[in-house]
């Protein structure tokens, strides 16, 4: 009997060890809920996939942003590699590029695997790169020019737009992003950035003099005091404010925006940006090529969500099949 059961951890032992490795790199925590949605992605992506051994290590640079933290998760992120010896990383975000992914750019041991880029590849080294592959993250503005009329019959040519976000790596390329879209024939009125509460506030109470739409994406590093990184407010709160305050319809640029207050978001699918990279990691380890033969992916899919008092005061006309989408995908709020 003892022998038995040293052969059989023996050969678990052999087993393990042969199974092909996986790190999801997240450049946020689990606190966020954007990493919580794509999270589901991944384990959606991952159900059956028992033969794959993947672990998650989160660098949690959303709430923490000073330059001691980015250097303590940049190192703690490479010792996790090196002791994991990953086969492959799923770099999610940004920051687990510019800080970790990139410095594997053309090695022939590990595959890049990239999800939720705002911006260029082209400063990770990414482009053409033997090794790398993945999807970008981008706002559908397409499908939001085709909502915002829809939402009070509007017509589309005197829609005016305006764009309100926190100071943050991920905002600074998604305001690049909405400036260089074509608009027309609506009038896009720029982009605000901001630290403070005090400024957010600013903004929002201005904003009905040039624009008839109020679009927000993040906010959750917004700060009481510029300079006191402890003084960060809880997001619902800012939301709530700024639905309550604005004179104008807010509509979110990510699913959370709703969750936290806002009447409308349409935004990026956190879901596929976590399914995809996974998907990508298997065709590799089924076809044993490098990630540089697959071609890159751009987002096809996008969630809405709903938040049914706030739409309601504001008169919203949200249409029924956008209704029970959110509904479907538990992204329809009271």
């Amino acid at each position: 009997m003892g022998i038995f059961f040293l052969l059989l951890i023996s050969t678990m032992v052999v087993v393990n060890s042969y199974r092909p490795r996986v790190m999801v790199l997240h450049s946020y925590s689990p606190k966020y809920i954007w990493t919580r949605e794509v999270d589901k992605g991944i384990h959606r992506a991952l159900k059956g996939q028992d033969w794959v051994d993947v672990r998650f290590h989160y660098m949690a640079t959303k709430f923490h942003r000073t330059k001691a933290h980015f250097r303590r998760a940049q190192t703690r992120a490479h010792q996790a590699i090196a002791q994991f010896k990953p086969d492959i990383v799923i770099a999610i975000d940004d920051n687990a590029q510019r800080l970790v992914a990139k410095e594997y750019v053309g090695r022939t041991d590990i595959q890049i695997i990239y999800a939720g880029v705002n911006g260029s590849i082209d400063p990770y080294g990414y482009t053409n790169a033997p090794n790398v592959t993945g999807i970008v993250e981008r706002k559908p503005l397409v499908a939001l020019k085709e909502v915002l009329p829809l939402l009070t019959n509007q017509k589309i040519e005197t829609i005016r737009t305006i764009y309100l976000a926190e100071k943050s790596h991920s905002t600074r390329k998604d305001a690049a992003f909405l400036a260089k879209f074509d608009w027309s024939p609506m009038t896009y009125q720029g982009h605000h950035r901001v630290q403070t509460f005090d400024a957010w506030k600013k903004i929002v109470e201005s904003a009905p003099e040039k624009a008839d739409f109020l679009l927000v994406s993040g906010y959750r590093a917004l700060r009481r005091v510029a300079k006191d990184p402890k003084s960060v407010i809880k997001p619902k709160e800012i939301m709530r404010w700024t639905e309550k305050h604005s004179k104008i319809p807010v509509i979110g640029l990510n699913q959370f925006n709703a969750a936290d207050g806002a009447a409308f978001a349409i935004g990026v699918s956190p879901y596929e940006q976590g399914e995809t990279p996974v998907k990508l990691a298997l065709e590799i380890l089924n076809k044993s090529v490098p990630a540089g033969e697959i071609k890159d992916r751009y987002p096809n899919e996008y969630v809405i969500a709903v938040r049914k008092g706030a739409s309601e005061r504001r008169n919203l006309t949200i249409p029924k099949i956008f209704k029970a989408f959110a509904v479907a995908t538990e992204s329809y709020f009271p």
